[in-house]
């Protein structure tokens, strides 16, 4: 048996559906505010930047919230795909929804570095004298240093010998 009329390959109606066009023009449009917001926050000197981005879309085929879930995943992997670190944060109902995306480009192990290098400077950082020590510190520029005195030096000064010439 032969049928004359083709059917509508569902490969076609999954696309429409999907709504991938209108899809890709928002997920550029949110790409295009979240690089300006990321520009002003790196002029800023800041490590993060925080976009308030829309919630509502008109997507042929979809329900608001599904047009939601493919446009807010593809943002975020973009992001994910250009190493940063995106987080999404949905704030109220549906009538009043506000979304935010939360970028960072610093990681959690350049973070743990840095408090590295916090503790490492702390450790090693002689701490400045107390009013009481600096003082004595001041009194003694015309009078003889005497180290033994001073607290925290003890013969960290000496005299050094002087080596006679041979005759």
């Amino acid at each position: 048996m032969a049928y004359r009329k083709g059917i509508i390959p569902a490969v076609k109606l999954r696309k429409q559906s999907k709504g991938d066009s209108f899809i890709e023009d928002y997920v550029n449009d949110i790409l295009g505010l979240i690089e300006d917001d990321i520009i002003l926050a790196n002029e800023r000197k800041e490590l993060y930047s925080r976009t308030e981005v829309p919630t509502n879309y008109d997507v042929p085929f979809m329900s608001n919230a599904r047009a939601q879930k493919y446009i807010y995943y593809h943002t975020l992997k973009a992001l994910k795909s250009a190493e940063y670190i995106p987080r999404l944060q949905l704030d109220g109902k549906t009538h009043n929804q506000k979304a935010y995306i939360h970028i960072r480009w610093i990681t959690k192990d350049d973070i743990d570095q840095e408090r590295y290098m916090d503790e490492f400077l702390t450790a090693h950082s002689v701490k400045p004298a107390a009013k009481a020590n600096t003082s004595i510190v001041l009194n003694t520029v015309n009078a003889q240093i005497n180290p033994d005195n001073m607290p925290g030096m003890p013969g960290m000064l000496k005299k050094r010998r002087r080596r006679r010439a041979p005759e």
